[in-house]
């Protein structure tokens, strides 16, 4: 049996609501270019970097540098802090603009397997967070953020009742 708009409930309706309010924020992450302007490169401090950001599930780490001068490697702790380049040459990232997408929480490393350069620090050590829907606090010395008067869901409670179908909606120009 096929239901027709009238059988959703107005349960249906809010949690539809509260989905589109929310899935942009929570599915997006944030792109973090490592080394900012400095990109993926030797003589630049990716420890002091990193101790300014916020990593969290999702988010994405982008190893910006010119092809044939650099590499990217995940690594193990036990190679990060020893600057142990994978035997398996294969695993190099090399494509000058490297996109790692942060899937789980815990501690990753990375580095450059070229020369030297590990050792000269260019290596990454981060700690991955799990994602949270709410913005990081903001610094003390920022005044707080005015309140909302009311979130959209009970812009739409309001406005139309709390008896609210799809039906209704529609009927009365709701349309998103």
């Amino acid at each position: 049996m096929v239901m027709g708009l009238s059988g959703y409930s107005s349960s249906v309706v809010v949690i539809v609501a509260i989905g589109i309010i929310f899935f942009p924020s929570i599915a997006l992450g944030t792109e973090h270019v490592v080394g900012d302007h400095h990109g993926w490169a030797t003589g630049f401090d990716y420890n002091i970097w990193a101790a300014q950001k916020v990593f969290q599930v999702g988010d994405t780490l982008v190893f910006r540098y010119e092809v044939g001068q650099h590499n990217v490697y995940k690594v193990n702790a036990s190679a990060y802090q020893n600057c142990t380049v994978p035997s398996n040459h294969s695993e190099a990232l090399k494509s000058g603009n490297d996109v790692i997408v942060l899937a789980s929480p815990g501690q990753k490393w990375y580095l450059c397997g070229v020369g030297q350069h590990c050792t000269t620090g260019q290596r990454l050590a981060i700690s991955v967070v799990p994602r949270t829907i709410s913005s990081p606090p903001t610094p003390a010395s920022d005044p707080p953020a005015p309140a909302p008067a009311s979130s959209p869901v009970q812009h739409l409670l309001h406005h139309f009742g709390r008896s609210v179908t799809t039906k209704k909606l529609f009927r009365r120009g709701f349309h998103y």
